[in-house]
């Protein structure tokens, strides 16, 4: 089922890479993300709905096992929707090229700034959804093998699709694209010092935040045994981190950075991570972490970012059954 909420989106990048074959696909892509745009504007009239309902019946307010904050989930989709428009100008386009490494001519990076825009603004929409981290904390969310694969390779697929290997890219010139080169040997001893400087990170600002807000910080820590519970033992750890690693860097550091840059880029990284809260220690610390994969990526390639990643979700995981 995760995988499959991925498909609409893979679908849409596959016509965008096909441009270059005729302009009927370019038109195509067009029509296709506005009526995404669409669709994200009808559902803040069915969330309205959904709301209106509750109030006016007699069902009460527990019947879900969340409170959602209707209003607040509503104008999150309907400004979804409406900036999703914003790069169909391309005039808009011309400002961004300004910052970013994109061609305001090509349909793939038309595609690349409406689905970044679509990443932040579902991304923020979810803990309105279930009533911030009350609701996350109550809803039973834990994450399973089956998720955890479906999501990587989701991922995994759409980095493939969006940089066009098989469709305007062999697989020799994906590798390239994506920067998958395999480092000297000495690099691996660099990755293993910048995983342990991140710990060394994470457990500074986890300990001062335990100590000037332990409420929030025990509350972000009942969350993260909800969600990774199950991946606590050295195999699951080792899963969550590969999983995590070759899903997430290939997308991010491997397709998105050459265009976005390093720190629009490390943004949406660490927007992702929505489930620690919207302003938290835990998202400077990702935001951090997206900076130093981004940093490896630009000197070691895409496969010492992937391998690091890994190893700091792994030590993350077994570290916290030591020291919760």
């Amino acid at each position: 089922m995760v995988f499959l909420t991925f498909v609409p989106f893979m679908l849409i990048a596959i016509v965008a890479n096909l441009t270059g074959r005729g302009s009927r696909y370019r038109w195509l892509t067009g029509v296709m993300l506005i009526l995404s745009n669409l669709f994200l504007l009808f559902s803040v009239l069915l969330v309205l709905l959904m709301w209106l309902a509750f109030e006016i019946s007699e069902v009460p307010p527990d019947v879900l096992p969340v409170q959602p904050d209707w209003v607040m989930t509503a104008v999150g989709l309907g400004l979804t929707g409406l900036l999703g428009f914003l790069p169909l100008l391309r005039g808009v386009r011309c400002l961004l090229a300004r910052w970013l490494s994109i061609d305001p001519d090509s349909a793939v990076h038309t595609t690349a700034l409406v689905f970044a825009i679509y990443l932040v603004g579902l991304a923020l929409v979810q803990l309105p959804l279930v009533g911030g981290l009350e609701g996350l904390e109550r809803l039973d969310a834990a994450l399973g093998p089956s998720e955890l694969w479906q999501q990587a390779l989701a991922l995994l697929v759409m980095a493939l699709i969006g940089v066009g290997l098989g469709l305007r890219r062999n697989l020799r010139e994906t590798a390239v694209r994506l920067g998958v080169r395999w480092p000297a040997w000495p690099t691996w001893f660099g990755v293993v010092g910048l995983v342990i400087l991140l710990e060394a990170l994470d457990f500074g600002v986890a300990v001062g935040w335990h100590t000037l807000a332990p409420a929030s910080y025990e509350q972000v820590g009942r969350i993260s045994q909800r969600l990774f519970g199950g991946f606590m033992s050295p195999w699951g750890a080792l899963a969550l981190g590969v999983a995590a690693g070759l899903g997430e860097e290939t997308l991010f550091r491997g397709a998105l950075q050459p265009r976005f840059g390093l720190l629009l880029t490390s943004l949406l990284f660490a927007i992702i991570h929505v489930q620690y809260g919207f302003f938290s220690p835990a998202i400077l610390v990702i935001f951090i972490v997206g900076l130093t994969l981004g940093w490896l990526r630009n000197r070691w390639g895409l496969l010492a970012c992937i391998a690091a990643h890994a190893l700091y979700n792994v030590l993350n995981l077994l570290l916290s059954s030591l020291w919760p």
